[in-house]
């Protein structure tokens, strides 16, 4: 596909634009060709753009921001994992005498991890259905400004919840196996 380009001075009678179909498989051979005609009926110079290539042109932007999106997603990720980490830790020393106390009276290890993976998956589900709300509502006015839509899968949504969801659940469990292992004498003494 090729445009031509047609001088100011002839714009009152021609088009600014002249579109080329071609087979594709001589393109660059169609362009001399189109152009040594042009040179014959005109002296005006002659530029060949490919339609690709403008349309990936057009689109390096959408690209870049891809880009920006992944690697901001890849920290933001990171970052997420240390402070769910984190929270999880502290959250766990705060309640270690709870969870001593818990012991002595003849709660089991299943027991207090359980209790505290259920107070974490409440939080957890309310996070997630404002974090599907907002990404909906953010990723569908994105896809809004394309002229081919792409259409958005609910799946995606429950597939990054369940990984956030397993991620969550180990790392509590972890952090709540630990603390309900300590001897309760000696978390409650200290």
């Amino acid at each position: 596909m090729a445009f031509i380009s047609i001088p100011k001075e002839y714009e009152q009678y021609y088009y600014n634009w002249v579109f080329v179909k071609t087979a594709g498989a001589n393109t660059k051979q169609t362009a001399e060709y189109v152009s040594n005609t042009w040179k014959t009926f005109s002296g005006e110079p002659f530029e060949v753009l490919s339609l690709t290539d403008t349309i990936q042109a057009m689109y390096q932007k959408e690209k870049n921001f891809l880009d920006l999106v992944s690697i901001c997603g890849v920290i933001a990720i990171i970052v997420a994992i240390i402070g769910l980490y984190g929270f999880v830790f502290f959250d766990t020393k705060a309640k270690r005498k709870n969870i001593a106390i818990r012991k002595v009276c003849g709660a089991t290890i299943a027991n207090v991890m359980l209790m505290l993976n259920k107070q974490n998956f409440i939080r957890f589900a309310f996070s997630c259905l404002v974090a599907f709300t907002l990404s909906y509502y953010v990723v569908q006015r994105w896809l809004e400004n394309f002229a081919y839509k792409t259409p958005m899968y609910w799946w995606v949504f429950v597939l990054g919840g369940l990984i956030v969801l397993v991620i969550s659940l180990l790392t509590i469990s972890w952090e709540t196996y630990k603390a309900a292992n300590e001897n309760p004498v000696e978390v409650v003494k200290n």
